[in-house]
């Protein structure tokens, strides 16, 4: 029958654990995305190029739903999408968004078009999903030490990954000279990050 997930079931569930890893160190490892390399292989075989091609779209985009049941996650897709990420001029964290901003603006010369609005970070919880969320609070994350050890063992490969992607960060703030803007710096000691402390 049908049953009402709480956040402690969704802890506990393949589907949605190390989903960041899965994206971008597994994206290819579904039956579609299997079938989809196949036939391109096929394909390449038989010299189709072009409008020719049947698998043009499946190749270029992620066959692989992030939210899958994919318990064969090791190092090796850990260190598959640090490599893939580091690839990517900009990628910016949601607990530091202003720095971001300020970090993607100035990745792609785009200063001089920023406005006040571009920092409004707006993250709107609607009182029923509170109330529907049956005793659970976001918070209980960061306050209850059961739950947030259950959610890093649970997750240890893409609080490994963040780990890297907030190192990354912070070198890429340093490298364009935002270490220092008084913007970057509260944000930055606000949420603890390039500091001493390991995220993972």
């Amino acid at each position: 029958g049908y049953h009402n997930f709480n956040f402690y079931d969704y802890v506990v569930a393949p589907e949605y654990q190390n989903s960041l890893v899965k994206m971008f160190g597994y994206s290819r490892g579904c039956a579609e995305a299997h079938r989809c390399d196949k036939a391109a292989a096929l394909e390449d075989g038989q010299g189709r190029v072009g409008r020719d091609r049947r698998t043009s779209a499946c190749t270029m985009a992620n066959q692989c739903h992030g939210y899958r049941n994919a318990t064969t996650l090791d190092e090796r897709h850990l260190e598959t999408a640090n490599r893939i990420l580091a690839r990517f001029r900009f990628v910016g964290l949601q607990e530091a968004y202003n720095s971001s901003v300020l970090l993607l603006a100035r990745t792609f010369d785009m200063e001089d078009r920023l406005q006040v609005s571009d920092f409004a970070k707006v993250r709107h919880t609607p009182a029923e999903e509170i109330r529907n969320c049956k005793g659970y609070r976001r918070r209980a994350v960061g306050s209850d030490a059961v739950v947030c050890r259950e959610v890093m063992r649970a997750n240890h490969l893409d609080v490994q990954l963040y780990e890297m992607i907030h190192r990354n960060f912070c070198r890429r703030l340093e490298l364009y000279g935002l270490r220092g803007h008084p913007m970057v710096e509260r944000e930055l000691t606000a949420g603890s990050l390039c500091s001493t402390l390991d995220f993972s």
